[in-house]
């Protein structure tokens, strides 16, 4: 049976550059590993939301998030893998730790943040949150 990993995704640096990280680790794995990419939107702020229609809004958050997807799934297909993928709306930190649990995910691998201002390394906000949170292994790659 494959291990089931749950890769999220956004657009930044920092999401690429773990994903390139990953991809580089794959023979860490005994099997290919089946692979969830997940991007998480944030909800719309404010009362914009009010003013569209739900259908355009999920329509958006859709698109948003499928933009962020859409390059990672095509590296990932290179590399033979068929991901699956899901766009969700919610806190970052929680949704991962939520979408993990309810698709039977055995590790979470994502990005750090790299270097701060004093170039000493820490960790994001998101990914401290899911480090904390998670009950599964989580794999932070840089």
């Amino acid at each position: 049976m494959n291990i089931r990993i749950l890769l999220p995704v956004d657009d930044s640096e920092a999401s690429s550059q773990a994903v390139d990280a990953f991809l580089q680790r794959l023979d860490w794995y005994s099997e290919k590993p089946e692979v969830h990419l997940l991007n998480v939107q944030p909800p719309l702020r404010g009362d914009i939301a009010s003013f569209l229609k739900a259908g355009l809004i999920e329509q958006y958050h859709r698109d948003e998030g499928m933009k962020a997807i859409e390059p990672v799934r095509q590296r990932l297909e290179v590399a033979g893998l068929t991901p699956k993928v899901s766009v969700v709306v919610g806190n970052a930190a929680e949704t991962i730790v939520r979408y993990a649990a309810e698709q039977g995910c055995q590790q979470i691998v994502m990005g750090s943040r790299g270097l701060g201002t004093t170039g000493s390394w820490f960790l994001g906000s998101t990914v401290t949150r899911v480090l904390h949170q998670s009950t599964v292994p989580v794999l932070v790659l840089r």
